[in-house]
């Protein structure tokens, strides 16, 4: 494995690296052998009212979604539209999205999701093809595909809120057209077109939720008119993104799924004469018997973050999904492996693998999650500097329709949040560079979000004492070389997201003062860094391989546009037998941030158990010992369905209906309160016997921020049923300042054949406070 890897370090006072073991993101692909499943939603099909948001939301006087609709694409599988690799986009390098789709009634629904793109305008343009029968490596006739026109002619890019502004944030008109095959080329088809519909939705503010620079778009195809044969069809997309409307020369990316598509560049749209090869689609059916086995079921609870023990043993807990027909739990018989790869990092030997293990695994549930756990015996070699992770779901499981690179395979690399001095460091380094770069120089992008102090006396913190932060972890998320991996890396269960720049203008002179009253970069000058002449918070600096560079952020005290809240959480039972509880009053599409530290020792100190964090310990089912002939099955506060009980004792858990529903928190997790609810309950999952011998508590700090407004890049949000909140990322709840990091490659714009520079991403850090004293 080639890893593109740009170094990142612990600050002083961090005990050690943490391993994050799970993450809840969109699948990515599709194997050549398997077949998709269209999850059919009819019963739904008389509230559906198309608007263009394909998710669930806090609903506004002009932007509204029935509960079923938002209900039918949270089923939905999301897969991730593929960015390419060799030939590097000429603007939005940080954009992305995903697809989704289902079956109503006899009406096919398709649904894009897009972030990071910073103006929504007819130049951005979808293309969905269909192979209607499936029948061959050539395209027949009546195959066809779509070409929506997403935008208007005036591009969308306002800053504003578009719900509070109006008047359409979402039900934006969009333009289908149809082209059929004939049996020797693509021709328009009028008539057809009146067969589907589309509309599109975007957020771009960037004030009132997290979430911004992003548009839905949701096409409604009825599926008779053009012959689809539901048991067995073939489909494929690609998404141009315009960046910077009206420039001369066109740039943006093109995304495209499956990533079997070949790659185009921008002005490469018109398929009547640069026509698609049909054996490079997706396989497709209708219906309601998917089987996945996966990492990337949501929801789920927050990282796995077990500490890499330089002296002793280390446990790594993996929690996967396993997706059956329908959506309630259902029992059933499946089997197969699962596999974790550690890896560290030095100066002198590269990565390195230091630990790998398999498992067989049984579980005896779909839809639910299931968990294992994986210890490294020894402790890793001296001299290690970093560390990171591979695990796989491996292919010889039998129910498993995608066994895709992006849903079997999660490779992390993350760095703790915890307690900080006043300086957080981050190492960067060239090494990663790509061999095809035109220098060897880096592109930064550092922002900040969330934060009310932006705004003043950039660059100089005011002077006196420095109070103690509580600062964010540190992240970084690498690519991995290769067309079938990507690295994903993040702080709660999502990809993140950045903002991007287009081209790459002249330097301006040596950067001043890097900040606000609230943080600063306070040795740019020395890292060499140059400002990006008309692009705020873009500069370049300077490298060459072998050398490494260390940005010192300093922080220092300002109010946060929340209050953090600090409790003690025992694990224990009360004067009544129930276990210890808080309770934290949430209204429905706010979002509850939740950080739990310190340990608990699940089964007294004399127990062979070792002190676990708020992730909880996987030990088997133990039952007390009892003089009764038969011993009364063991019960847990955790609720069985989605999750196994006896794997998560110690695990910090939450509520929203009294316990009669109960989902994962683990040691940090950001939620958007569902519908419906008006109080959250946390305490510590175990059985009575564990709550009579357990020791030790948890310092938990909670806060409460606004919920993201529709349209969302997200797949769930109010509407989520109790136990299965949504979840964000910490970084965009928090007040957090972000280091992006690309490298510059020359490309030829497609229509004017002239040269320009385009950015390649390499990795990213996130510093997010939670607390300030």
């Amino acid at each position: 494995m080639n890893y593109r890897h740009t170094l990142i370090t612990p600050a002083a006072g961090v005990r050690g690296l943490i391993l994050a073991l799970l993450l809840t993101a969109p699948r990515t692909a599709y194997a050549a052998s398997d077949t998709l499943c269209v999850r059919n939603a009819s019963a739904m099909r008389g509230t559906w009212a198309i608007n263009g948001i394909v998710a669930g939301g806090v609903t506004t006087s002009t932007c509204s979604q029935s509960s079923a609709q938002s209900e039918a694409w949270g089923r939905a599988a999301p897969y991730n539209l593929v960015v390419n690799t060799t030939k590097l986009p000429t603007g939005n390098a940080s954009a992305g999205g995903t697809i989704s789709f289902t079956d109503v009634g006899g009406h096919l629904y398709i649904g894009f999701t897009m972030h990071d793109d910073h103006d929504l305008s007819d130049f951005d343009q979808v293309f969905v093809f269909f192979d209607r029968l499936n029948d061959g490596d050539t395209w027949a006739a009546g195959d066809f595909y779509l070409k929506v026109t997403v935008g208007p002619g005036t591009p969308q890019q306002t800053p504003v809120d578009p719900m509070a502004a109006g008047p359409n944030g979402c039900s934006l008109s969009a333009t289908v057209e149809v082209f059929k095959w004939t049996g020797s080329a693509w021709e328009g088809n009028g008539p057809l077109a009146a067969s589907v519909s589309a509309k599109a939705a975007y957020d771009y503010d960037q004030t009132i939720d997290a979430e911004h620079n992003l548009w839905n778009l949701e096409i409604d195809l009825t599926v008779a008119p053009f012959g689809l044969t539901t048991s067995k069809f073939a489909m494929g997309t690609y998404v141009f993104l315009d960046d910077n409307h009206g420039q001369t020369g066109v740039k943006g990316n093109v995304l495209r799924w499956p990533e079997s598509l070949a790659e185009r560049a921008m002005g490469d749209g018109d398929f009547t004469i640069s026509p698609l090869d049909a054996a490079t689609l997706a396989n497709l059916k209708f219906g309601d018997q998917c089987f996945d086995v996966r990492f990337t079921a949501a929801p789920l609870t927050s990282n796995s973050m077990t500490e890499v023990n330089a002296t002793g043993p280390t446990t790594f807990k993996m929690w996967y999904y396993v997706d059956g027909p329908g959506d309630t739990e259902t029992s059933g018989a499946d089997s197969g492996d699962v596999r974790i790869v550690v890896y560290r990092y030095t100066a002198t030997t590269s990565w390195q693998t230091i630990f790998t293990d398999t498992k067989k695994q049984r579980p005896s549930t779909y839809n639910s999650t299931h968990s294992t756990t994986f210890t490294m015996s020894s402790p890793p070699p001296s001299g290690s500097t970093d560390f990171c992770s591979d695990i796989y779901v491996e292919s010889n499981w039998p129910l498993d329709d995608d066994r895709s690179d992006g849903s079997n395979h999660v490779h992390v690399n993350y760095i703790p949040f915890g307690t900080s001095e006043v300086t957080k460091e981050v190492d960067l380094s060239v090494d990663s560079v790509p061999a095809r770069a035109s220098s060897t120089d880096l592109v930064l992008h550092i922002y900040t979000t969330n934060d009310p102090a932006k705004r003043v006396s950039v660059g100089h913190p005011p002077r006196g004492s420095a109070p103690v932060i509580l600062v964010g972890g540190l992240l970084l998320g690498v690519a991995v070389a290769g067309r079938r991996r990507r690295m994903l890396a993040s702080l709660s269960v999502a990809l993140g997201m950045v903002a991007i720049i287009s081209g790459c203008p002249k330097p301006g002179g040596q950067a001043g003062p890097i900040g606000t009253a609230r943080w600063s970069l306070a040795n740019a000058g020395e890292l060499g860094l140059t400002p990006i002449a008309g692009q705020p918070g873009w500069y370049r600096m300077p490298g060459r391989r072998g050398q490494l560079k260390r940005a010192r952020f300093q922080f220092t005290g300002q109010p946060l546009p929340y209050r953090t809240v600090s409790d003690t959480l025992r694990m224990a039972a009360d004067s009544t037998g129930r276990p210890v509880m808080m309770r934290v009053p949430a209204k429905a599409g706010q979002v509850v941030s939740v950080f739990a530290l310190g340990k608990v020792d699940v089964d007294g100190p004399d127990g062979p158990l070792p002190p676990a964090d708020a992730n909880g310990v996987l030990r088997p089912v133990e039952r007390p010992q009892i003089s009764v002939a038969v011993a009364a099955p063991v019960t847990y506060l955790l609720g069985r369905g989605e999750y196994a009980p006896a794997e998560n004792v110690g695990t910090l858990v939450g509520s929203f209906d009294g316990f009669k529903t109960s989902f994962l928190i683990g040691t940090n997790s950001s939620f958007v309160v569902p519908r419906g609810a008006e109080q959250l309950m946390i305490a510590v999952n175990g059985s009575a016997f564990d709550y009579r011998r357990a020791t030790g508590a948890y310092l938990i700090k909670w806060l409460i921020t606004s919920g993201p407004s529709l349209p969302t890049a997200n797949f769930s949000g109010i509407d989520a049923p109790l136990h299965r909140p949504f979840r964000l990322y910490g970084w965009d709840v928090l007040s957090s300042v972000h280091l992006v990091t690309y490298y510059e490659a020359e490309q030829v714009d497609p229509k004017t054949y002239a040269k320009a520079m385009g950015l390649g991403k390499l990795g990213e850090a996130h510093m997010s406070i939670y607390e300030t004293h």
